[in-house]
């Protein structure tokens, strides 16, 4: 519990750049799921849904460090076959081995456990046992001894690229050619914008069977009505970074590998915070922090005189 009267959700728009839609409904979520800790209505969930490269990964981390708890990261890519969760439960019993995510509830309770792309695990995974976890009663069956471990006491945090054509497709439509106007008329439409983007996600296509997750070629995994029922209104789509954000993501990142030069009194690094994208949806954080450290690594060998 935080005191001192201090709002330490307060981190996460000053740590996390775009998205603020997302940021704010979930620092509303987890100052409620912190006041009333959950102990009757299961346990705290989170879903983060749309475009790669948008910070869901990192948005998952930022909570754990603000709620000051250990975080556990599960590649989903991992667990494609029915029998893989074995891994999280362990073996039956008369086995070798332990589940790791058993293991894990046992030693860390209050755990952020972030399940990343969870559209490529074998939708057995998804349809059974999230619905076990994710139970107002929820709780995880060690099949090596039977006994049960609680899960009501972790953060559960689902990401998934799904939706990302729908997003990038509804994100080219309103503003590849938007004119700007001023600066409060264009948030007001912005949020506008991402708000009736969040309902038509929820509504339309979180229950769309049919729907194929691009790139994987499978199924959407949240059409189970039951499963849908848990989430409910914790689903959070991420959308493309405005140029602004960017700009502002490269020039903390630049700063960053500034400092970590400032030792080197032969080296200065200059740099600019000029970006133009033709594209709103082409580039990522996560592609332009690579690109950084690319021309970072570049500097340090030697290969770009500045």
């Amino acid at each position: 519990m935080f005191c001192c009267g201090a709002d330490p959700f307060v981190e996460l728009s000053e740590n996390f750049i775009g998205q603020p839609l997302v940021v704010s409904k979930i620092k509303s979520f987890l100052r409620d799921d912190i006041k009333r800790r959950r102990m009757s209505d299961g346990p705290s969930i989170f879903v983060f849904v749309g475009i790669p490269g948008a910070g869901k990964t990192y948005l998952a981390g930022l909570i754990a460090r603000i709620l000051n708890r250990p975080l556990k990261t599960y590649d989903m890519a991992n667990y494609k076959e029915a029998s893989d969760i074995d891994s999280f439960t362990g073996p039956r019993q008369g086995l070798v081995g332990e589940g790791y995510l058993v293991s894990e509830l046992r030693q860390n309770p209050r755990s952020v456990i972030l399940f990343d792309e969870i559209e490529k695990a074998h939708i057995s995974i998804v349809n059974e046992f999230l619905l076990s976890i994710l139970g107002s009663n929820g709780a995880i069956q060690d099949k090596k001894d039977g006994t049960r471990v609680s899960t009501k006491d972790a953060v559960w945090i689902l990401t998934s690229n799904c939706f990302e054509d729908i997003v990038k497709s509804a994100w080219t439509m309103e503003f590849t050619n938007a004119q700007t106007g001023a600066a409060g008329s264009a948030k007001l439409q912005t949020d506008a914008f991402l708000n009736k983007l969040q309902s038509r996600i929820n509504q339309h296509h979180m229950s769309d069977e049919n729907y194929i997750c691009p790139g994987i070629n499978k199924r959407n995994p949240f059409a189970s009505q039951a499963l849908l029922d848990r989430i409910q209104d914790r689903v959070f789509v991420f959308t493309p970074f405005f140029d602004s954000d960017l700009r502002q993501i490269a020039a903390l990142e630049l700063e960053r590998l500034h400092r970590k030069m400032s030792t080197w009194e032969a080296t200065k690094l200059k740099y600019s915070t000029h970006l133009t994208y033709h594209t709103p949806h082409t580039t990522t954080a996560t592609r332009l922090t690579r690109l950084l450290l690319v021309l970072f690594d570049a500097v340090c060998i030697g290969l770009i005189q500045y």
